[in-house]
């Protein structure tokens, strides 16, 4: 299982040699290989997905993610001189899967309720203490 799911993203590459393995082992078959994706899945982590759906046989689990499967990319930035604030601007157009529109969606969604929400929240609570 790989997850994805809150994943915002870092450098494509890292999964690469993980994925090219992928291809030619007993895991890419029907029902071996299962990929979570979600709302927080995006950027590079949104490509690495793409990559798995179409070179293996993974199936994505999870929720629709918030990023375009085709998105812009490669964020450079710079500061106000008399704010300081900083803006940041897209410098590449990333065209991960050609004529698709929209987010990657899972072959199986799941769908989670407010009671999973607080669970997820209150146990990093208690392991913060």
């Amino acid at each position: 299982m790989v997850d994805l799911r809150e994943n915002n993203g870092g450098n494509s590459g890292v999964l690469r040699p993980f994925i090219d393995s992928i291809k030619n082992s007993y895991l890419n078959k029907n029902g071996k290989l299962f990929v979570l994706i979600g709302k927080k899945t995006f950027s590079y982590a949104l490509m690495n997905a793409v990559t798995l759906k179409r070179n293996t046989s993974a199936i994505l689990v999870g929720e629709p993610t918030s990023g375009n499967i085709n998105h812009f990319g490669e964020v450079r930035g710079f500061s106000l001189p008399r704010t300081g604030i900083v803006i940041g601007y897209s410098t590449k157009y990333w065209e991960n899967w050609k004529g698709k529109i929209g987010p990657l969606i899972p072959y199986k969604k799941v769908i989670y309720s407010i009671n999973d929400f607080k669970k997820k929240y209150r146990s990093s609570y208690i392991y913060s203490l």
